[in-house]
């Protein structure tokens, strides 16, 4: 299609709240040609709901579970704009399902610098499987550079194959993601070849995790507690100092009250 997108459109969202439970989403970016059926289990084998989300910048759309269950989950964008291109070379490929996923995007930044963040809040602490589906229908040329809550960047992008299939890195990437105290998760386009595209993506709940879990079994017990204890009020460099101790809380290295509080509000901890 060369270098010219043309704009499909951005809406608005409300928000809703309910508990917070660990949580897994299916969400489609843009919905000019429709939202997959709650069958569809795309890349991630993960059947359910599928969130419909018209770009709802500076809003923010309020993400429905997998049984289509209200949630205290929000998702907000940087901007960018919506686009419907079921379009040669990779969107003529694609029907039903693949195509109401595949081939309308979310794009962030069109062809200028700055990408682009989506960001989910309201998330319950643990373990995430994240599969974010960023290949361009309209170029196989393009490239799109996504991380994860911080991790490193895979660029998505290239020649779909015929017939359709859901293959990484051409159509998606699968990142591994923790969220924490601050339950936020966020899908960020930090670089790209071309322009960017955001097709939609999954989020796969792997597991609840113990923040105050120091000895690496997964669990925030009394072993951990006396670990704490026993590097209490000590700093880098200091006889007994415990460097996962002193880091519970982030911006103070040494073994503080403050650590001591937050293992405790953690404890006793023990994944499902």
């Amino acid at each position: 299609m060369g270098q010219v997108r043309s704009i499909l459109g951005c809406c608005l969202a409300a928000v809703l709240v309910a508990p917070c439970a660990a949580q897994s989403f299916n969400v489609d970016m843009a919905i000019g040609l429709g939202v997959p059926t709650a069958g569809f289990p795309a890349a991630a084998g993960q059947p359910g709901f599928w969130n419909g989300v018209p770009n709802p910048y500076p809003n923010a759309f309020a993400l429905k579970g997998l049984a289509g269950e209200a949630t205290a989950v929000t998702l907000k964008t940087t901007g960018g704009m919506d686009l419907m291109l079921n379009v040669p070379p990779n969107g003529s490929k694609t029907s039903g399902n693949d195509q109401r996923l595949m081939d309308d995007i979310w794009d962030p930044g069109g062809g200028a610098p700055g990408g682009g963040t989506i960001r989910l809040e309201g998330m319950a602490t643990g373990h995430y499987t994240v599969y974010v589906y960023a290949s361009a229908p309209d170029d196989i040329s393009y490239r799109t550079g996504v991380r994860v809550n911080g991790s490193q960047i895979i660029f998505i992008g290239g020649n779909w194959p015929s017939p359709f299939s859901f293959v990484a890195p051409i159509t998606h990437a699968v990142f591994a993601a923790d969220v924490g105290s601050d339950r936020v998760l966020t899908i960020e386009v930090a670089q790209w070849i071309g322009y960017s595209s955001v097709n939609g993506f999954q989020v796969v709940h792997a597991g609840a995790f113990c923040r105050g879990d120091l000895d690496g079994d997964g669990r925030t017990d009394q072993s951990d507690l006396g670990i704490l204890l026993s590097a209490y009020l000590t700093c880098p460099g200091d006889p007994f100092y415990v460097e996962a101790a002193g880091l519970l809380v982030p911006d103070d290295p040494c073994v503080t009250q403050a650590d001591l509080g937050f293992l405790l509000a953690d404890y006793p901890c023990a994944p499902p």
